[in-house]
């Protein structure tokens, strides 16, 4: 799991949250949702080491963002 990729894609996009800069990164953003699936995998194992309900939670399922990309 590397959280780098996902903290650096989200950076970018703080600083650039428009159509094109999301276009022009789909790959950077795709390799950090893939991340962000890791990272939530490993979470609901490690919770669900202490509390079992969350382990039926499917990763995939969940977002790393919702992007409503402005049209400025």
């Amino acid at each position: 799991m590397n959280t780098g990729i996902i903290l650096d894609y989200l950076t970018g996009l703080a600083g650039n949250n428009n159509r094109e800069w999301y276009h022009a990164h789909m790959k950077e953003y795709q390799e950090a949702n893939e991340e962000f699936i890791v990272l939530l995998q490993e979470l609901i194992w490690r919770i669900g080491e202490k509390d079992s309900s969350i382990l039926h939670n499917d990763p995939q399922d969940l977002k790393l963002f919702y992007l409503p990309v402005s049209s400025e």
